[in-house]
């Protein structure tokens, strides 16, 4: 199957997925492809694509560089994929017990920043998925308090203890006494 060969909103669904890992970190991605059912005529409304079925890839990093899970996107595939939240149903292939259905959903391509052209063509991937970066009242309310208390020490100045698998943050300036 073809790749999607321009940019532009288009709505999809998805049709593979699987884990990625970075070969030069820690973070880990949900990776997918889905197949194009439509694109964006300007209005709003998606219009078949002519000629044989497309296809095109993106990824969420939901683990950061250094190891730290990155709550809002782990949040997004929960309500984007209905996902419990145990790591082990999130890459059940379809078609086996348990797997996730295949969502359609509205992703908005680009060429791709981090991969070369193939044979003189630009490579486009799924760059973002509409609606991928929850509001901050979608997260569970023990998660907002821990958010909202993170933010006030901040701004308080003041330095709370390191969560698990996190990173202490710089210690505040101290003032030199003349």
């Amino acid at each position: 199957m073809e790749s999607v060969n321009e940019p532009g909103r288009y709505k999809f669904q998805l049709c593979e997925w699987g884990p990625r890992e970075s070969n030069t970190s820690k973070s880990q991605a949900f990776s997918y492809e889905a197949i194009a059912l439509g694109r964006d005529d300007g209005t709003g409304t998606f219009l078949p694509i002519p000629g044989d079925p497309v296809k095109s890839s993106g990824d969420i990093w939901f683990i950061a560089k250094n190891g730290v899970v990155r709550d809002l996107e782990v949040q997004f595939l929960r309500n984007w994929l209905k996902w419990d939240g145990k790591a082990a149903t999130l890459y059940i292939p379809i078609g086996e017990p348990g797997a996730h259905a295949p969502v359609e959903f509205i992703g908005i391509v680009e060429k791709d920043a981090y991969q070369t052209e193939k044979k003189g063509v630009p490579v486009f991937r799924i760059d973002r998925i509409e609606g991928d970066r929850p509001a901050f009242a979608t997260l569970p309310p023990a998660r907002r308090a821990t958010l909202a208390e993170k933010l006030q020490a901040a701004l308080d100045g003041r330095t709370l203890p390191v969560e698990p698998g996190g990173e202490a943050p710089p210690e505040p300036p101290q003032e030199v006494p003349f």
